[in-house]
């Protein structure tokens, strides 16, 4: 038989084949998760809900990724940057944005040195912004006559993509 730590790495292996069977592999970490309290392993209960954690992502399952990283700190007191950036990588995935930007401004407020969270909060913005900008052009859509919609629109496409516009090539918003 198999040590824990050997079921894993088989688990891992399997994940980055191209048809790997998710409900096998979820009752294989469902049983090494059950052994690692048996055996009051921190290490081998990290390494399986973080190896979950990513099966969950590869099958969409966002949330429940999500869930067992989250479960990490509160069975042991905290969880690095990494383990931060990872949780809010599924919120964004997930349609949390807002929730996900909040994460990551403490985050940066905790250690600015993050590079890496610093390109997170800038795609959370420009995720932000592209939904504010979607929201405005509905409204304006619902609100305005042909001849002002396609003039607000225009102003839009001004505001969301400044100097942009001036090059031929630039996109322009769909009427």
């Amino acid at each position: 038989p198999l040590t824990p730590l050997e079921t894993l790495a088989l688990v891992e292996e399997r994940l980055d084949e191209a048809n790997f069977a998710p409900r096998e592999l979820l009752g294989v970490l469902g049983r090494t998760l059950r052994d690692s309290r048996t055996r009051d392993s921190e290490e081998l209960t990290r390494a399986t809900l973080q190896l979950r954690a990513k099966l969950y992502h590869q099958l969409g399952a966002y949330s429940d990724a999500r869930e067992d990283l989250e479960r990490i700190s509160t069975l042991y007191g905290g969880i690095d940057a990494a383990l931060r950036l990872q949780i809010i990588e599924l919120l964004s995935e997930d349609g949390h944005v807002e929730e996900a930007w909040q994460r990551t401004i403490h985050l940066l407020a905790a250690d600015p040195t993050l590079h890496q969270a610093w390109r997170m909060r800038a795609d959370l913005e420009r995720l932000k912004a592209n939904e504010a900008g979607d929201n405005a052009r509905e409204s304006l859509r619902e609100v305005l006559v042909s001849i002002e919609r396609v003039e607000a629109l225009a102003l839009l496409d001004t505001i969301r993509y400044g100097q942009f516009l001036l090059h031929p090539v630039a996109p322009k918003l769909e009427l």
